[in-house]
């Protein structure tokens, strides 16, 4: 079966919008890039789990926020819903399947935004909060909300904020008001951008964006609070580049997280051990500029990689044994990349 991935992008240059691209997996290859909604900067996406509605952020002339799309029954997808609000647009979105609940995260402005969706995607904002302070790195002036999802137990919103340097918890009623329960304050300077759960639910890993930083964390379901174990670099000890943490994820077995490097270049693989330890470090080139964002398919058989500052997809095949990367196509045009999608 041809699979189908979303691609959010900036539209800076040559994108236009929201695109999908096909992927034929008996011969491994990319094809078919077309245009599926014309909107300026979707730079995330998020979908409910049925893929029946598609969620993005947008931005409109002196304001932003997220937009909603129904599928329809050609497989298509139609601008549903707007919610706007004078000022920048977020940077990240996850959709709360039990709750229909939609979470955003906004650099710029360092707010968290809530709102509700109706079935047929319909957007209403419940609540807002903007975090306070700051950090010692330029990058960190102000507050940069960058990360803003579900615990795996559901009982709780977890927020990284690139400015100030902490991981918060939040607790959200049923109104869609949430408060602030936990917080954890990292090293300053670091830059807390994602985080990612093991499949287990008592240990995430948190990618720092300004030292290129792993956490390895102890998630405390019942408190909803975090406590690091260890850390690694996402580098090699002997670059000594510019470089930015960027996207980080685990295999749904748990026994395998990846990172992708700006600057370097690169995607790094780690064996999870059974302590939850990092190890065995293997870098790979996305041969392409800021892979801000990549994605394995639903099989983890597969990875593509986007690339902010160059108009190119590249895709590995990953072998599950040892979870190694082999380049298998690159050079795909694609522009401006920074969120993938599997839709299948």
């Amino acid at each position: 079966m041809i699979k189908k991935i979303l691609l959010g992008t900036y539209t800076r240059g040559e994108s236009q919008g929201i695109y999908q691209i096909e992927l034929d997996p008996s011969q491994k290859i990319l094809n078919n890039l077309q245009l599926v909604q014309e909107i300026d900067n979707p730079t995330y996406l998020s979908l409910n789990q049925d893929k029946t509605l598609l969620f993005s952020v947008v931005k409109e002339g002196d304001q932003g926020g997220v937009a909603s799309f129904k599928k329809e029954r050609d497989g298509s997808y139609q601008l549903q819903d707007k919610a706007l609000q004078k000022g920048p647009a977020p940077c990240y979105l996850a959709y709360d399947q039990d709750r229909h609940l939609l979470y955003s995260a906004n650099y710029h402005l360092g707010s968290l935004q809530v709102y509700r969706v109706d079935p047929q995607g319909h957007i209403g904002l419940t609540d807002s909060l903007s975090h306070q302070g700051s950090g010692p790195h330029p990058n960190q002036e102000a507050p940069h909300a960058h990360y803003f999802d579900q615990s795996p137990d559901g009982n709780y919103l977890i927020s990284c904020d690139l400015g100030t340097d902490q991981v918060q918890t939040y607790q959200v009623n049923q109104e869609g008001k949430i408060s602030q329960i936990a917080c954890l304050d990292l090293e300053p300077g670091s830059g807390p951008r994602h985080l990612a759960f093991h499949p287990d639910g008592s240990h995430a890993y948190l990618f720092t964006e300004l030292t290129s930083q792993i956490y390895l964390l102890n998630y405390q379901s019942d408190q909803g609070s975090f406590k690091i174990l260890d850390q690694v670099s996402s580098l090699p000890e002997d670059f000594e580049g510019e470089n930015s943490g960027a996207a980080i994820k685990l295999t749904q077995d748990g026994k395998y997280l990846y990172a992708s490097n700006r600057g370097h270049n690169s995607l790094v693989a780690y064996q999870v051990q059974d302590n939850y330890t990092l190890t065995d470090p293997a870098w790979t080139p996305t041969y392409g500029q800021t892979p801000r964002d990549f994605t394995l398919s639903l099989e983890e058989d597969l990875v593509l990689v986007g690339h902010q500052d160059q108009n190119v997809l590249t895709l590995f095949e990953r072998k599950a044994k040892d979870g190694r990367l082999s380049l298998l196509e690159k050079d795909v045009y694609a522009p401006e990349v920074v969120c993938l999608k599997f839709l299948n």
